[in-house]
């Protein structure tokens, strides 16, 4: 019985024996399939990961400014290396990014790529990246036992684009002033005075400002913190904000070193909304120290403490005679030589004579200012660099201390160039601890309550904020708009009521509370930090498909 059993068990083990090595031909070629799956499955993620990185970092460089689509493909190629692990050859594992689309817009609902995006190879017009990677074959190790020598050409595309936001800033807009509104090149605006925020609206209900989702009190934060809150306005896609909040301006003057009585969120006595270095402006303090924000707003009358109007402001005249049509005017806008005792920045000479000016663009001055004017009451013969009408001379010494893509075209600086350049040398040019040079009533510093830093790379300016371009076309009320640039811009002068003193038919209206005065900076640079760093960007490149 014995011998039988192991007889019957050599005979089954003989039996079994081919069956199993014809079986482990097919095992092996499904194992060998499932390992190449894996090579090629590898490959693939290498290359949609290089597409996918190759489109983030050339959506970052989409800024609609010149030189865009050159930086987006720059980026693109050459920002980051990936490398393939898994594909034939060994001699160059990079992987390449040959293929680079720009589109205008791209409609995600369309399957194939390239219906879906609408080309473009226009700076301005570039929104959307669409990248393809160099094909790749992964190379099979067990498969070719079927038959399968490799995958054959494996590649990859992506298709980004970049979300922005402003954020921690005054959520302000003017409408295109271009005569063609999908345009606007803001070199050719800059040193232009712009009637911002008005009391008149550029739209039904629309007077210059963004919705940021906030009510008054983010809004007047905004506008007065030194750290505001970190309230967004989306730089594609910001709706208009209606309504004109008037109060926000108390807040908005704390720049210049105004503090108004009606303090509501604790600007003054808590530190929280730092004026300028440079305050200068077109009131003169009738108090003495200490000063609290009781005696730190404006205020009307000579027997007022606080801000008030000199006793021989700057208000020009636009036409060159007096009632008898044969005096001149001393106060002529073109040729003002009257007696000045206190004064700021003016506004474009077109806008200075009345509350609306003469400026064929309206609201957009032509950059022409009476610099003259300013240069003799703030910079009088017998201080440094003093002298009755302004000295040319300084025009490459002040250009230097803010240098702009205009200079050549102007015969005369900026305000804010001007105003740089003071700040800048303000142990000799400006007052010092509330001790004028010169006019004995003019505060081109602080001294209500501590200034904020001057500007610099990590410094904000207290007197620029970004303004929002936007086409104005059939804007009637609260409205989803499409900003055609950012540019930075300089605060002019306070918000205030100004008039020339006299009653009746006499009396001429020169601003009102609410309104905004600003001049053109330039275009606001890409990324955190504009041309005066007040720019506050968040970018978020993100895929599409």
């Amino acid at each position: 019985m014995r011998r039988r059993a192991r007889s019957i068990w050599r005979h089954d083990g003989g039996a079994v024996a081919p069956t199993v090595a014809l079986s482990l031909v097919g095992l092996i070629a499904v194992g060998g399939i499932a390992f190449d799956y894996a090579h090629m499955a590898a490959l693939d993620t290498e290359l949609q990961q290089a597409a996918d990185q190759a489109a983030l970092a050339a959506a970052t460089q989409l800024d609609g400014q010149t030189g865009a689509i050159a930086r987006a493909t720059a980026a693109a190629q050459a920002l980051i290396k990936n490398k393939t692990l898994f594909a034939v050859g060994t001699t160059n594992r990079d992987v390449g990014i040959p293929v680079l689309t720009f589109c205008k817009a791209f409609d995600d609902s369309v399957e194939s790529t390239s219906t879906a995006c609408t080309t473009t190879t226009a700076d301005k017009d570039a929104h959307v990246v669409w990248v393809a990677v160099g094909g790749r074959a992964a190379a099979f190790a067990l498969t070719p036992i079927v038959g399968a020598l490799s995958s054959g050409t494996i590649g990859a595309e992506a298709v980004a684009a970049m979300n922005s936001a402003v954020c921690k800033e005054p959520p302000v807009m003017m409408c295109n002033p271009a005569a063609d509104p999908t345009k606007f090149d803001a070199n050719s605006y800059i040193g232009k005075g712009i009637r911002l925020v008005s009391s008149g609206s550029y739209a039904p209900g629309n007077f210059g400002w963004l919705d940021v989702g906030a009510g008054a009190s983010d809004l007047a934060k905004l506008m007065g913190y030194g750290s505001p809150p970190d309230r967004c306005v989306d730089i594609g896609n910001p709706s208009t904000e209606t309504g004109n909040p008037a109060s926000v301006m108390n807040e908005f003057n704390t720049r210049f070193d105004i503090y108004e009585s009606g303090d509501s969120i604790n600007c003054f006595s808590l530190g929280l909304c730092p004026p300028s270095l440079n305050s200068r402006k077109d009131v003169v303090m009738n108090h003495t120290a200490p000063y609290t924000k009781q005696n730190c707003g404006l205020v009307n009358g000579a027997g007022s403490n606080g801000w008030v109007t000199s006793a021989n402001p700057y208000r020009p005249t636009a036409t060159p005679f007096l009632a008898d049509g044969v005096t001149p005017d001393p106060k002529y806008v073109n040729n003002y030589t009257a007696t000045v005792d206190a004064m700021g920045y003016p506004r474009d000479k077109c806008h200075a004579t009345s509350l609306t000016g003469s400026c064929a663009a309206d609201r957009v001055g032509t950059g022409d200012w009476d610099i003259d004017t300013y240069w003799r009451v703030n910079h009088p013969v017998g201080s440094p660099s003093g002298g009755d009408t302004y000295p040319t001379g300084l025009n490459a010494t002040i250009r230097a201390a803010y240098p702009l893509p205009v200079d050549a075209t102007r015969t005369y600086p900026t305000r804010y160039q001007v105003y740089r350049w003071e700040m800048a040398n303000a142990a000799t040019q400006l007052p010092a601890a509330g001790r004028p040079v010169g006019a004995d009533k003019d505060y081109g510093q602080p001294i209500c309550k501590p200034p904020g830093s001057a500007p610099s790379t990590t410094a904000a300016d207290r007197r620029t904020i970004p303004i929002a371009v936007v086409n104005c076309t059939g804007l009637n009320g609260k409205k989803a708009v499409n900003p055609i640039d950012w540019v930075d811009s300089f605060l002019v002068q306070p918000s205030r009521d100004r008039d020339n003193g006299l009653t009746g038919k006499a009396k001429v209206d020169y601003t009102q509370l609410g309104d905004v005065y600003v001049e053109v900076i330039g275009h606001t640079g890409n990324g955190t930090g504009g041309s005066t760093t007040q720019f506050v960007r968040h970018d978020r490149p993100y895929l599409i498909r």
